[in-house]
């Protein structure tokens, strides 16, 4: 390559590397503004949600596990039986789930999840006999509806590693 060339290219990668680590310093600075504020917003979201009890052990938020898309991971998760269901028990324990949504959306706040990964699980699904489900822990889209900020959203789910039970005693 002629010498002229060279120094071309040379101003390019530094451009580049320049660019590149104020970009992930920005998603870093946006990641720590946004993170407290982010997670209370999913966590009671999910709880506005949901027919059942979960404990989560631990909460995080990133801009860059799941880039481009912004994620929120719940680890050491347990979802109890939904509330109807007549007996005590534990429908899904995870080692971690994964939820992602648009890095442009948290501008909007539109924070529609655009996929759920579970992964290293176990799911006990139920049904006694009289017909009743452990597994039905959503509440109906018109209970949790909210006029001021947007809903929990969910539009796909990925399950990997995970061991399922199904128990039907409604059957003879």
């Amino acid at each position: 390559l002629p010498i002229g060339r060279w120094s071309q290219i040379k101003r390019v990668l530094r451009f580049s590397l320049v660019l590149s680590a104020a970009m992930a310093l920005t998603l870093l600075a946006v990641s720590f503004f946004l993170e407290d504020k982010i997670e209370k917003w999913f966590l009671s979201k999910l709880n506005e949600s949901l027919k059942a009890r979960v404990e989560i052990g631990d909460i995080s938020f990133s801009l860059l596990r799941n880039f481009p898309n912004a994620g929120i991971r719940l680890t050491g998760v347990k979802a109890h039986n939904a509330k109807d269901y007549p007996e005590p028990g534990i429908l899904l324990q995870a080692e971690y789930i994964d939820f992602t949504f648009s890095i442009f959306g948290l501008l909007s706040e539109d924070y529609t999840i655009r996929k759920a990964r579970v992964t290293d699980a176990k799911l006990q699904m139920l049904r006694n006999a009289e017909g009743k489900v452990n597994y039905d822990i959503f509440k109906s889209a018109d209970s949790t509806a909210s006029k001021e900020q947007p809903g929990f959203n969910l539009t796909a789910v990925e399950i990997n590693n995970t061991e399922f039970y199904l128990n039907d005693r409604s059957v003879n």
